[in-house]
């Protein structure tokens, strides 16, 4: 069993590892360059200021995002 909650500031790196591990699983075809590059902007600019739920008990194990409407992880 998880629960739902708002992110918190203090989830900002277990949510970075979470989406590194979801990229790197995913997106094979980005380049080794392109995906520092665009991990560091996810971590500095995007995760700080988008709004996310966390799924988990103790530990946070998803990352959730409502876009429009719609359900984004």
């Amino acid at each position: 069993m998880f629960t739902l909650r708002a992110a918190k500031c203090e989830d900002l790196a277990r949510n970075f590892e979470i989406w590194c591990t979801s990229v790197l699983a995913t997106h094979q075809f980005l380049s080794a360059e392109d995906f520092d590059e665009i991990s560091e902007l996810v971590e500095k600019s995007y995760l700080p200021t988008a709004d996310f739920t966390c799924a988990g008990g103790a530990n946070v194990t998803r990352l959730l995002r409502l876009d429009r409407e719609r359900l984004t992880s």
